[in-house]
């Protein structure tokens, strides 16, 4: 099955979206925690990578990352 031009521009356009709403702390998750380790990309708390759909939805101990 092959995806349309018009399914692939939307998919762009999704993950655009998607990533504009981490970048500015309007979706939590785990890119945008005080506890992700950028470097390891694991969690600092729990020395770990999270399981798939924590790293996209975030936990019950996210803390907002101010960046400044």
């Amino acid at each position: 099955m092959n995806i349309s031009a018009i399914d692939k521009k939307f998919n762009r356009d999704r993950i655009e979206f998607q990533h504009n709403a981490i970048s500015f702390n309007i979706w939590q998750c785990c890119l945008n925690c005080e506890n992700w380790n950028k470097k390891d990309k694991n969690c600092r708390l729990f020395k770990a990578i999270p399981p798939v759909e924590v790293l996209v939805i975030g936990c019950e101990e996210y803390i907002n990352d101010i960046p400044f």
